[in-house]
């Protein structure tokens, strides 16, 4: 049997393909299909049209706008696990253990002990939110509230006139643009460069764009990239420095960059000291080589923090078998741990030539396909 820990769209993309391949599976969620989808922000829509967002063999209702919103994701993921009847047991897995003789899986949960041949982690990527290590002494002396972006739903959820978001990926524009819009004075910390992108008009574009950079070799990919995305140097906005052309992952907006020429979102560089709710911004010549037009030493009364700084998976059940990156993701090699060939994860690359989504259509078919073959392998 085959077990697979998550009911999002990795879990469930991956569910399909091995229906479709004969393989006994059962999928082990603790709340929900879908359920993350309906924990996010309210406002919250896909970044990808919704052609390209679907799971494999069942579209999205044609009632659903172009970019659908988390609740309706969450709906829609809802309808494919009962479209398909994919076995779910609604119980948390808390533990596993392998048992190197027999070559098998023991998953400890809430409801007792299940066993399998193949694990499958499909947990997602917005578990655990990270906290920047680097302001952690900084934070700890603002005197006004501070919530992560995972508990932020809608503006009312901030207190205060003036709110400071850190981070500037697609949840912290998200965010700085509809507490703009709602008439907080808002600043946003931006920790590198931010690479912004409009919405995508087509969804047979959106495809053939994502086949042709992932097919070509890297660098002919990172120099087009290269060629076709430009920065906002003058808003204080440049392309990201610390990441390649096909690593920095776009922020989707149609509303943050016009937002920040209006000077409703102020563009801030570095933290130089918090004292009560009094910040002080602006990075020494060394942190910033004179590309930002942000440089100036400034101090802000800030009402509320949002940290808006990424998420990172949670495989504490899984530590043991499971080695992750610096960026928390798992370290795999075809989709395996590479400390234990029985434990396949999915949904964790999350390119920057193509929406997450999209990616998973291919990914899940490429771990079942990998599966079938450990399988055989194991007799």
């Amino acid at each position: 049997m085959i077990a697979i820990i998550g009911a999002g769209a990795a879990g469930l993309a991956t569910a399909y393909h091995l229906q479709k391949q004969g393989l006994p599976f059962t999928i082990f969620e603790k709340e929900g299909a879908g359920s993350t989808w309906g924990k996010h922000y309210r406002g919250l829509k896909l970044h990808s049209l919704k052609q390209v967002s679907a799971l494999p063999d069942l579209a999205m209702p044609k009632e659903y706008p172009p970019f659908p919103s988390g609740p309706e994701m969450k709906e829609y993921l809802e309808s494919y696990a009962e479209h398909f009847k994919f076995p779910i047991e609604h119980t948390e897995i808390t533990a596993i253990e392998f048992r190197e003789n027999e070559k098998l899986w023991d998953l400890h949960s809430s409801s007792g002990v299940h066993q399998a041949t193949i694990i499958v982690i499909a947990t997602g990527i917005w578990h655990s939110p990270k906290s920047p290590s680097d302001l952690e002494q900084h934070l700890a002396k603002f005197a006004g509230e501070q919530l992560q972006a995972k508990d932020y739903h809608q503006p009312e959820d901030v207190s205060g006139k003036s709110v400071l978001v850190i981070g500037a990926g697609n949840s912290g524009a998200e965010i700085a643009s509809q507490l703009a819009q709602a008439g907080r004075e808002v600043s946003i910390l931006v920790r590198d460069g931010v690479l912004v992108l409009p919405y995508p008009k087509s969804w047979v574009g959106s495809s053939l764009t994502a086949t042709i950079l992932r097919t070509l070799p890297p660098a002919i990919s990172s120099t087009y990239l290269k060629s076709t995305r430009k920065g906002y140097p003058e808003l204080g906005l440049p392309l990201p420095t610390k990441k390649t052309a096909l690593e920095a992952y776009p922020v989707i907006s149609e509303d943050f960059i016009p937002l920040v020429r209006q000077g409703k979102i102020r563009v801030v560089k570095g933290i130089r000291n918090i004292s009560g709710k009094e910040i002080t911004f602006g990075e020494s010549k060394h942190q910033n080589p004179q590309r930002l037009a942000t440089n100036t030493i400034t101090t802000e009364l800030i009402d509320s923090i949002i940290l808006a700084t990424g998420y990172r998976g949670n495989f504490s059940a899984f530590s043991k078998y499971l080695e992750s990156n610096e960026r928390g993701f798992p370290i795999l090699e075809n989709y395996q741990s590479i400390l234990n060939k029985q434990l396949f994860c999915v949904g964790y690359d999350y390119p920057a030539t193509e929406a997450w989504l999209q990616a998973i259509k291919r990914s899940s078919k490429e771990v079942a396909h990998d599966i079938d073959r450990c399988l055989k392998t194991i007799g």
